[in-house]
């Protein structure tokens, strides 16, 4: 389960940067504080970079949403495994 979550989390990582840049960004506040940043540190952010960026966030965003989501399907599981054993 964990694997097929990677495979998802990377593939939606790679769409994000393909799509991400046709979309008009300049309205989102999280691109502008990020230019603003950029301008401020002395880096040229654009918007590929930017997308760049935040499609290497997504797979960090989808470490914690596998990790409950395996021990919220495992826990019962688990449970009754111990319940069989204990007997």
């Amino acid at each position: 389960m964990a694997l097929e979550t990677m495979k998802i989390s990377k593939a939606f990582a790679e769409q994000v940067a393909i799509r991400l840049p046709r979309q008009t960004l300049t309205r989102y506040a999280i691109y502008n504080t990020s230019k603003q940043v950029a301008k401020w540190i002395g880096i040229k952010l654009t918007k590929d970079t930017f997308a760049r960026g935040v499609s290497k966030v997504i797979p960090l965003i989808g470490v914690p949403i596998s990790t409950g989501l395996t021990y919220w399907t495992f826990k019962p599981m688990v449970n009754r495994l111990k319940k069989s054993l204990d007997e």
